[in-house]
């Protein structure tokens, strides 16, 4: 049973985790081969339990071929979360692109007509003052400049609020989302086989005891 049922069901579970390398954009391949080994191990654990006798008691090979599904299994979950991600990621991206030019060309046409209503209405400000008041040129033109820059920092500010407004969603969602398509091929990629190669020695240590100790 070793050459026939352990070694290519742990093939199987190892080319499973070719997917996990295969760009994401690349759907047909990874999908292909995520259904193929699950489906081959799904045939190898048939056939190998047609030449077994039935059994009331769990087997070791059931034991091993049960571990073996559960990866090849997590590796097709993986893929259709990673897939999931993608395509929500996209959109959030696209929707946040289009809101940023959005505000961006709003402020290109509005700005030079904010300008020129400020500029409007300090002129007819003044023209009434001086027509009302009789007041020396130069507190005319301390009063003027003082209006004029407390003006253009209000319409700094406004900018940068409107410019700013297409952004905090962006980050409120990069903190709470911490586990993205990308994070999750990463972990993936060294999760799958550290963990499988852990239950290797599990098993077959815990067997090998078995098998030699006290009945």
């Amino acid at each position: 049973f070793i050459l026939q049922s352990y070694v290519p069901s742990t093939f199987i579970v190892m080319c499973s985790w070719v997917a996990f390398w295969i760009n994401r954009d690349g759907i047909p391949g990874r999908a292909c081969l995520s259904i193929t080994t699950v489906l081959s191990l799904i045939t190898l654990i048939g056939s190998t339990n047609a030449k077994l006798p039935n059994v009331s008691t769990v087997k070791a090979l059931d034991v091993y071929f049960g571990i073996c599904f559960v990866y090849v299994f997590g590796g097709l979950l993986e893929f259709a979360t990673v897939i999931h991600l993608s395509h929500i990621e996209k959109a959030t991206a696209a929707k946040l692109k289009a809101r940023k030019e959005k505000a961006e060309a709003y402020l290109k046409m509005v700005a030079p007509q904010r300008e020129m209503a400020v500029l409007s209405e300090l002129e007819t400000s003044f023209r009434t003052e001086m027509t009302h008041r009789k007041i020396s040129s130069a507190t005319r033109t301390v009063s003027e400049h003082a209006l004029a820059i407390f003006d253009e920092y209000k319409l700094m500010q406004s900018q940068r609020s409107l410019v700013q407004a297409a952004e905090p969603e962006n980050k409120k969602r990069s903190l709470r989302q911490l586990l993205t398509a990308s994070v999750i091929e990463q972990y993936s990629r060294v999760l799958f086989p550290s963990s499988f190669v852990v239950l290797q020695f599990v098993y077959w240590i815990y067997y090998g005891l078995k098998s030699y100790g006290p009945e």
